[in-house]
C-alpha cells in the first residue's frame, strides 16, 4: 500500500467484545514496509504483568528467574489472544510492505474507551546533495 493511502478497517465487534470484557482500554496496529515484507506490531493496553522475574536467592547469593503462576497464565491468555487479533488484522488489512526500500509505516489505535481511532502514517525521504567537485588524485608508485 503506497505512503499516505492507509484506510482504517472496522473493528470485529465479537473482539470488541472480548478487549472490554478483559478489561483493555486501547488496541495498538502498527505497520511497516518498504522493503516488499510488512511488519505488525500490536500492542493491547493494559498488558498484563510479565510472569517473570528476577529475585536474589539469599543462600547462593544468585540471581534466579522466577515464574508467577497467576501472570503466567494471565500472560498465556494474552499472548493467545493476540494471535487471535494478528489472524484478524491480516484478514481485513492489505499491508504487503512494498517499496523502493524507504521504509514508511502506519499507526492505528482503537481506543477502546471513547470508541475514536487515531492514526498516524509516518515515511523516510530519500534526500541526495551533491558536494563540490574535486579533481582525481593518483598515488604514486614505485620509481614515478
Amino acid at each position: 500500500m503506497p505512503y499516505g493511502m492507509f484506510v482504517v478497517e472496522p473493528l470485529k465487534k465479537s473482539l470488541y467484545n472480548k478487549m472490554v470484557n478483559r478489561k483493555y482500554t486501547s488496541l495498538t496496529l502498527r505497520f511497516s514496509g518498504g522493503h516488499d515484507e510488512g511488519m505488525l506490531d500490536i500492542d493491547l493496553t493494559p498488558c498484563p504483568p510479565y510472569p517473570h522475574s528476577r529475585k536474589l536467592n539469599p543462600e547462593t547469593n544468585k540471581y534466579e528467574t522466577v515464574t508467577n503462576p497467576l501472570t503466567q497464565e494471565a500472560w498465556d491468555k494474552h499472548a493467545a489472544f493476540l494471535g487471535e487479533l494478528e489472524d484478524w488484522v491480516w484478514s481485513v488489512y492489505n499491508y504487503n510492505g512494498a517499496g523502493e526500500g524507504v521504509q514508511y509505516g502506519d499507526t492505528v489505535e482503537y481506543d477502546l474507551v471513547t470508541g475514536i481511532v487515531y492514526t498516524i502514517d509516518w515515511g523516510y525521504t530519500y534526500q541526495e546533495t551533491v558536494s563540490p567537485n574535486t579533481r582525481i588524485q593518483f598515488v604514486k608508485e614505485g620509481n614515478e
